[in-house]
């Protein structure tokens, strides 16, 4: 409801009582889903879920940077890699527009331009898998998010004095920040809780990345049609880069709310926690050296010994 009467209220006007009661509606039950899942007995989302700040946090992640881009070693999680330019919805939405209605580039040759940053959006995967294999999820995911706002600057000046080459290097540096933010926060989260809640997890996370999908996308849009003046390039291009500014808004409130809320947060290996003695691996979940120890001095003696 709240994403329809944002999306919607620029047709109707913010005046019209369809608009007005579904964006306070919506509004009222977005609020009242934790209160209402903190006081019944069999909540949909566990407890070990909503209120633990190792999970919750990291969740809200994927509604910041849309989600939607998984490359892991979790089965539960591993989506097939076309799944780039979901998770960058918002983004994808006004660079096409302002390729095609703005800088008018042919509709082949702006695929084309895009091409890089999927290449490089798939190089950085796999590097910030590593590093979160390595225990730098934190650091992983504030890099990202720096990465993320510096290239999100440019596309707000953005315009017909620039050639290609502007779209096609911004366009990497933006689409490769994505997934180490994502790899980092999975990777906090499906290690803070037990693997039989992993679905849940999982559902969880692509519930995040739809909603802030959908809510960035509507207010985005809103912002779009009230700053445009009329249709032509200019005018167009005009709306666009507000666009983008709101777009770099809702990212920048995503990386503070990290580093305020998670980042100082006390933690071992960038934020997975230890259980129990057993240091698991970031991604694999395998025990370390220290409890592959333990686990060979129990290994049955040899044959015929006493």
């Amino acid at each position: 409801m709240l994403v329809y009467g944002l999306n919607d209220a620029e047709s109707r006007g913010w005046k019209s009582p369809a608009i007005i009661v579904t964006v306070i509606l919506g509004a009222l039950c977005l609020a009242a889903f934790p209160i209402i899942e903190s006081m019944v007995t069999a909540p949909a989302v566990p407890t070990s879920i909503l209120k633990n700040i190792h999970v919750i946090v990291p969740l809200t992640v994927f509604m910041f940077v849309g989600g939607g881009w998984y490359v892991s070693n979790s089965p539960i999680l591993r989506k097939e890699i076309t799944e780039l330019t979901d998770g960058r919805v918002t983004w994808f939405f006004i660079s096409t527009q302002i390729s095609l209605n703005s800088l008018q580039y042919q509709t082949v040759l702006a695929a084309a331009y895009f091409l890089p940053a999927t290449a490089a959006a798939i190089l950085t995967g796999g590097i910030g898998n590593t590093l979160v294999g390595k225990g730098y999820a934190k650091i992983v995911i504030v890099l990202g998010y720096i990465v993320s706002i510096g290239a999100l600057v440019p596309w707000g000046f953005v315009g017909p004095q620039h050639g290609p080459w502007f779209v096609i290097v911004f366009a990497m540096l933006y689409l490769a920040a994505s997934p180490p933010i994502a790899v980092g926060a999975q990777a906090i989260v499906l290690h803070e809780i037990p693997v039989e809640m992993h679905g849940t997890a999982s559902a969880m996370m692509n519930v995040m990345y739809q909603f802030g999908s959908a809510l960035f996308l509507a207010v985005v849009n809103l912002v779009i049609k009230s700053k445009t003046p009329d249709q032509t390039a200019r005018g167009l291009l005009r709306g666009y880069h507000f666009g983008m500014w709101t777009l770099l808004g809702f990212t920048a409130a995503g990386f503070v709310a990290f580093v305020v809320l998670y980042l100082p947060v006390k933690s071992t290996r960038g934020g997975m926690l230890e259980k129990e003695g057993v240091t698991a691996s970031p991604l694999s979940g395998v025990a370390t050296d220290e409890n592959k120890d333990e686990e060979e001095s129990r290994v049955e003696a040899p044959a015929g010994s006493v």
